[in-house]
């Protein structure tokens, strides 16, 4: 039986080594190709809710221009207030010396106002798709909308409510 013993050889450390370094080499490169497409996929989310939130102000400032009115309401539930150029401010009554700058509460009650209403015909109960944007205030008249999936904040888009314009930073 002894004989027998003599003859197994097990793995050396060395070879253990270069199989651990192999194999955690593989890992990294399947990794980033894992993530890159996750990567890709923030940015279109972020471009798509620029563009769905862009077509959602032109909405309103055409119903303001039509109206003649410092206040819009959607589906007669909503009351957007507008600036003096018709383009949305809020969904909060806004004190006159603050009506045409941008304020954190009146960029979030905007995004709620244009995202977060419930449309059963449109989704079932149970089918909600919920994707979280956070805005804060980068100058006083500019809206940020930020994308909070992922660890980093460079995925956002700006709204600049005097003149309307959406500037897109999805990289």
């Amino acid at each position: 039986m002894a004989r027998a013993r003599q003859g197994v050889r097990g793995f050396s450390l060395f070879e253990l080594v270069v199989v651990v370094v192999v194999v955690g080499l593989l890992m990294a490169v399947a990794i980033s190709k894992f993530l890159r497409p996750m990567d890709s996929s923030r940015e279109r989310v972020v471009q798509f809710q620029a563009a769905a939130f862009g077509r959602s102000l032109e909405h309103v400032r055409a119903l303001s221009k039509v109206q003649n009115s410092a206040a819009v309401t959607l589906d007669n539930e909503v009351v957007i207030f507008v600036s003096r150029d018709g383009w949305a401010l809020s969904t909060l009554q806004i004190p006159s010396e603050d009506r045409f700058r941008a304020t954190q509460s009146g960029c979030q009650a905007l995004w709620d106002a244009f995202f977060r209403r419930e449309n059963t015909s449109v989704q079932p109960e149970n089918a909600r798709l919920e994707t979280q944007f956070v805005a804060s205030i980068v100058r006083p008249y500019v809206c940020r909308y930020t994308l909070v999936e992922g660890s980093d904040e460079s995925r956002y888009f700006d709204y600049d409510v005097r003149t309307g314009s959406i500037v897109v930073q999805a990289s």
